[in-house]
């Protein structure tokens, strides 16, 4: 008699309430889960602590299903626009999208690295177009995890005004007056809160004072923290900075050649005519766009789309020296969707500020022949001056002594080891053609080609492939 099968044991799935928002904090999650981020550490930092493993991992299928459904309406909206003879935005395919996130089954590691960066560029580009802002009459289980939102809502709390106006009324205290909701919690909430004030009004510093005297540590503790900067892809610019009024605005009658209706979307919209091509030059483009706005919006309080001639020239003053630090200035290699990243590592040479001047300048040129800018602030600025500009940097180069340490180094590796094979073919092939790692990294045996000098001598070969700012380059080798 066969012994029937077993049904496969199917993960229960977490509850996910139907009127959830899709937020800015909702891509941070999913763009750390992309990476690979432990699950634990991404939930407490972007949704709630000591939350439900269950609920994480059900958040991370929530939200795939809302990018799916986010894709396919945007993608009915360019057909329409094409079909109403307007100017379609970019065309998202619903299949391709399938494809991106659901790879084929024997995917290598170099294709798997390769999609992962497709991927971060497209969350990056449909954030500014599905992400929603709270609004004062959402309700609370449109922006909080279940457990949480059915807890304020018992209390009364069932809308964002309701939770602001009985924080208010309750004062440091008033997460007391809700079942299983701590001080921890309640203080992530108040800083919710007040990283939303522009939409949803700032609550009174003095509600949030205790009543009886406390000390400077505790106050501090207390008072919902100011707007901070954020990367690109997480922030959310304040109503009337976010460059919908900005006096650099091309005239309404214009015909804008860009669908950006805020600043942030111009810069996303420039940063995707830069396909990242080796990436070096398009993360460059994005840092410097990046600090141009937050300077603005954090630092100038004006939109960018509102900078005058002065204020760029206050900019390239602030790039050599930005302060305060503590707001600017963070570690080398902090993760972009971590709570400390800073736009800057220090201040910058003149040969960075220089630099900097040079594509923030270029941006702004582009937004003018957008026609969304009516004119460009850093044109009547001169170009900042590089101390030592054009001499080489022997300091940044090896020394003959140095170049036999390491081909010694390399000449001891254990000779059986295929690592030792390629660390010595890199050391050779770096000595020989002067490529950057980021240049090396990308070249193949078919970019070489061999030129036949005559018939009794052995031909040169030469290396073709595309270099930094995207030229063509070719060098020789032996």
């Amino acid at each position: 008699m066969p012994v029937p099968e077993k049904e496969p044991v199917r993960r229960q799935r977490a509850a996910i309430a139907p009127d959830r928002l899709l937020g800015p904090h909702h891509f941070a999650f999913y763009r750390g889960w992309l990476e690979g981020v432990d699950l634990a550490r991404l939930a407490d930092r972007y949704l709630d602590p000591g939350l439900d493993l269950r609920v994480a991992r059900a958040t991370v299928d929530w939200i795939a299903e809302e990018l799916a459904r986010g894709v396919r309406r945007l993608a009915t909206r360019s057909k329409a626009a094409a079909g109403e003879g307007g100017t379609p935005q970019r065309r998202w395919s619903e299949s391709a999208w399938h494809a991106l996130f659901h790879p084929p089954a024997g995917e290598t590691a170099t294709a798997r690295i390769a999609r992962r960066k497709r991927q971060q560029r497209a969350l990056e580009e449909l954030q500014p177009l599905l992400a929603a802002r709270p609004a004062p009459d959402d309700a609370v289980a449109g922006w909080f995890t279940p457990a949480i939102a059915q807890r304020l809502t018992a209390a009364g709390m069932t809308t964002l005004a309701m939770l602001q106006a009985g924080i208010a009324q309750g004062g440091a205290r008033w997460f007391q007056r809700v079942d299983r909701i701590g001080a921890h919690t309640a203080r992530r909430i108040e800083a919710w809160l007040a990283e939303f004030a522009a939409e949803l009004g700032a609550i009174p510093a003095a509600a949030l004072v205790p009543r009886r005297s406390a000390t400077a540590a505790e106050l501090a503790s207390l008072r919902p923290p100011a707007a901070m900067v954020a990367p690109l892809e997480s922030l959310l610019l304040p109503p009337a900075l976010d460059g919908r009024q900005g006096h650099n605005r091309a005239n309404a009658g214009s015909e804008q050649r860009i669908a950006a209706q805020n600043d942030l979307m111009a810069i996303h919209a420039w940063l995707g005519v830069h396909p990242p091509i080796g990436g070096h030059t398009w993360r460059a483009y994005r840092t410097q766009a990046e600090r141009f706005l937050l300077w603005a919006v954090f630092a100038r309080g004006k939109a960018l789309s509102d900078l005058t001639v002065e204020d760029c020239s206050a900019y390239l003053a602030f790039l050599a020296d930005p302060q305060p630090a503590a707001q600017w200035v963070g570690p080398r290699g902090t993760p972009r969707y971590r709570f400390d990243w800073r736009p800057f590592e220090g201040p910058l040479s003149p040969g960075s500020v220089r630099q900097a001047y040079t594509i923030v300048k270029s941006l702004c040129a582009w937004l003018v022949s957008a026609q969304y800018l009516r004119y460009n602030p850093f044109a009547l600025l001169p170009k900042p001056k590089a101390a030592g500009q054009g001499r080489i940097k022997v300091a940044r180069s090896f020394t003959d002594a140095q170049w036999q340490f390491l081909r010694g180094f390399a000449a001891g590796l254990p000779p059986d080891d295929a690592r030792t094979a390629r660390m010595q073919f890199l050391l050779r092939f770096a000595y020989a053609t002067g490529l950057r790692i980021s240049e090396q990294a990308q070249v193949t045996v078919g970019d070489l080609r061999q030129q036949d000098l005559s018939a009794d001598q052995r031909g040169m070969w030469t290396l073709s492939f595309i270099g930094k700012g995207t030229r063509a380059r070719e060098v020789h080798v032996p």
